[in-house]
């Protein structure tokens, strides 16, 4: 949901984007039913309930929040025909900073790389499924191993991008992190 904007959920409730905040640390994002009273002041992590339906804020940024659950399968879903999920190549999967990846299926996971930092360059990724956070790793840096998806993942590079340049212009570029795969997380 874009900041200014309204969204609809999946039972049709309006929901808009209103205000953001950040204090160095945390972004937080003010949400109010179009149609109601009701509001929220929410962070990435959050779990929220808004008219009946949980939701997981998996994302706040100054101009978006991105909720997963309520019912959702997520965009990016790639269909019923998909067989493995993520997709790499050549064992490399890349998430770009503020475009959630998600698995097919309503309670598939979900992976948002959060912040993207520099000096040294560092990310957050959060991962959640059934409308939960299932993990959260802070700072990850170049050389460090996650889990997600039933597999080990090490973070090959993590690039800070240009975001401090307009958003569409030619100096735009957002922050990526590559993981290579390692192999599954069970050991087998």
């Amino acid at each position: 949901m874009l900041r200014g904007g309204e969204a609809t959920l999946p039972d049709g409730t309006v929901l808009a984007y209103t205000d953001g905040s950040a204090d160095g640390t945390t972004r937080q994002a003010q949400l109010e039913l179009v149609d109601g009273p009701d509001s929220w002041s929410v962070a990435a992590g959050d779990g929220v309930s808004i008219a009946g339906q949980s939701f997981d804020v998996a994302q706040v940024c100054t101009y978006r929040v991105v909720l997963a659950g309520g019912g959702q399968d997520g965009a990016g879903d790639e269909g019923e025909d998909v067989s493995e999920w993520p997709s790499t190549n050549e064992g490399r999967w890349s998430l770009q900073w503020h475009v959630p990846h998600n698995e097919p299926g309503a309670d598939g996971l979900g992976v948002v790389v959060q912040e993207v930092r520099t000096e040294p360059a560092r990310a957050d990724i959060l991962v959640v499924a059934q409308q939960r956070t299932v993990a959260f790793y802070k700072d990850v840096r170049e050389g460090d191993t996650v889990e997600i998806a039933d597999k080990l993942w090490e973070v090959a590079s993590v690039h800070a991008g240009s975001s401090d340049a307009a958003e569409g212009s030619p100096g735009f570029a957002a922050g990526t992190v590559h993981l290579q795969l390692l192999g599954p997380a069970t050991g087998e």
